[in-house]
């Protein structure tokens, strides 16, 4: 499996959701970011968005401990890595 290139998680929404932005932060313990979806967002995004390093972990655990072998859950842990459209 190939390494992943982005900011490791947990991730979590961070502040409350508003008509102004919603931050999704990342990195607890080292550098911070925030990814803002702006107005007009689905506030929902932000969750789905913040629980994607975690849902990504569990799927290539399925995989690499092959109690899930399909070729779809593979190509979708390459398409979140970058690797594929």
């Amino acid at each position: 499996m190939s390494e992943t290139k982005w900011t490791p998680g947990p991730w979590s929404v961070d502040g409350t959701t508003d008509d102004v932005c919603i931050d999704v932060v990342a990195g607890p313990d080292g550098p911070r970011f925030s990814l803002v979806l702006h107005c007009g967002s689905n506030p929902d995004d932000a969750h789905l968005i913040a629980a994607a390093p975690e849902l990504y972990e569990y799927i290539a655990g399925l995989v690499d401990h092959r109690w899930l072998d399909h070729a779809a859950a593979r190509k979708l842990l390459a398409k979140a890595r970058g690797e594929v459209t």
